[in-house]
């Protein structure tokens, strides 16, 4: 966030999803562990929200 994202274009956009990434509990686990369940679950959630499975934020 502090090396790359500022040598983007959307630089605002790169910061404010990765914010958002940071709140959710998988943002927690080492990539390694991350399965696809896990992606998946967080869409599912995302989806009952009412929010479009594309939308980070």
């Amino acid at each position: 966030m502090t090396e790359e994202s500022p040598k983007k274009r959307g630089v605002k956009q790169e910061i404010n999803r990765l914010l958002a990434w940071k709140k959710e509990d998988i943002a927690s686990y080492p990539i390694i562990s991350v399965e696809i369940t896990d992606i998946v679950a967080w869409r599912d959630r995302r989806v009952s929200e009412g929010k479009a499975a594309s939308t980070y934020i």
